[in-house]
């Protein structure tokens, strides 16, 4: 009998229980984000866990990072985990810096209540980014815990979003 809290496991040799394993194995690439996803959210460890026991899946970071900050992506994740590394993925991908600075200079303006008009280009831009990148690599499921930033651009090229709750 299962502990209260505690995932069946019944058939997964991952840990995972059987909806969340079958739903990952359909797809031979996976899209993870990274800040309070792979690093930072409690379900991070079953994430690296994940991971490290499928070494048939193609793993890729897909990440908001900008400005320099991805050039940290690799060590931030050493310092949060040695069950897995740069070695578990084919690549990382980073957000363009010109598209970073102009969404977060939108956000600061709506935030002070400047700018209260639609969606410009550039947000649409960004709300479309990983949901784009995912189509053009190949990865039909994105985790990413920023699902309403996400969202659009996984419906608008086809891209199933788990949240990393799902891991817990």
């Amino acid at each position: 009998m299962m502990a209260d809290n505690q995932p069946d496991t019944t058939g997964d040799d991952t840990g995972f229980n059987p909806a969340l394993a079958e739903q990952l194995q359909r797809h031979a690439v996976l899209a993870w984000d990274f800040d309070d996803t792979l690093v930072g959210h409690h379900a991070s460890p079953a994430m690296h866990r994940y991971i490290a026991h499928t070494p048939q899946t193609r793993h890729l970071i897909i990440t908001f990072r900008a400005q320099g900050l991805h050039t940290r992506l690799w060590n931030d994740l050493a310092a949060a985990t040695r069950l897995i590394g740069q070695t578990h993925f084919e690549r990382a991908i980073h957000l363009d810096d010109h598209l970073s600075d102009t969404v977060q200079r939108l956000r600061r303006l709506r935030a002070r209540n400047l700018y209260a008009g639609p969606d410009s280009p550039a947000e649409r831009a960004y709300r479309h980014w990983k949901g784009m990148i995912c189509a053009q690599i190949g990865a039909g499921l994105l985790i990413d815990d920023r699902t309403d930033d996400v969202q659009p651009g996984c419906a608008a090229f086809g891209v199933e979003l788990l949240h990393p709750d799902a891991f817990l």
